[in-house]
């Protein structure tokens, strides 16, 4: 039988944008979930004395970000981050802030950055995330029932990481009328997720009474 070096190659070229288009999506699912499920995941957590992993996805983010710099090829929108975030960076040292600083601003961007040169790879993983958006979703409307209906343990749970004071939840109020985020930190940042979730499902959906419905649900 005769080898055949293109062919080859081409498996292992396949076997990579496999492996990587597998990885991205599943770290972006981490991140989804992380998001989704913030407020008692930070609860559960810091109870258990292991809330620094929360920040696992981010820097996995990062890993992937630099893996992919290799073959990536930056469009305007890309230049375009950079650019403001230099000068965001210049203006913050001018300002007296910290290389540290400035290392811990783009930590936080990471899902951004990541999503600028890792997000074709999604395309390929279309259903996988598809159901993981759908689960995510779910779980939030689960989370609105949940904390309407019971006193959930990480409502107004605060603590403590290095020297700083993190909300796992924000309890706040409007017009003496609770303001319920479910799992999440926030009530806004639910449904900012509620929305984002409802709005890439939209897409997919064939059955208009199911799209209706969807939109009635995550309206309400």
């Amino acid at each position: 039988m005769a080898f055949n070096p293109a062919s080859s190659a081409d498996a292992r070229s396949s076997m990579i944008s496999f492996d990587t288009s597998t990885a991205v999506t599943w770290v972006a699912i981490s991140l989804m979930l992380v998001e989704t499920f913030s407020g008692a995941l930070r609860f559960y957590f810091d109870q258990a004395g292991i809330s620094p992993l929360l920040y696992l996805p981010k820097a996995a983010c990062i890993l992937l970000f630099i893996f992919e710099l290799r073959t990536f090829k930056a469009g305007r929108l890309f230049w375009a981050f950079m650019v403001v975030w230099l000068i965001s960076g210049l203006l913050a040292l001018l300002h007296r802030a910290s290389l540290q600083n400035l290392a811990f601003s783009l930590f936080a961007l990471s899902p951004l950055v990541f999503g600028l040169v890792c997000g074709k790879h999604l395309l390929h993983r279309r259903a996988l995330l598809q159901w993981a958006i759908g689960f995510c979703l779910l779980a939030s409307l689960l989370g609105v029932a949940l904390d309407t209906l019971t006193s959930v343990p990480w409502k107004g749970y605060s603590y403590t990481l290095g020297e700083t004071e993190l909300s796992a939840n924000t309890t706040w109020s409007d017009d003496q009328v609770d303001r319920i985020a479910g799992f999440a930190r926030v009530s806004n940042v639910l449904s900012i997720m509620i929305a984002f979730y409802t709005l890439y499902l939209l897409m997919f959906l064939r059955s208009r009474l199911l799209k209706v419905l969807l939109s009635v649900v995550a309206l309400y």
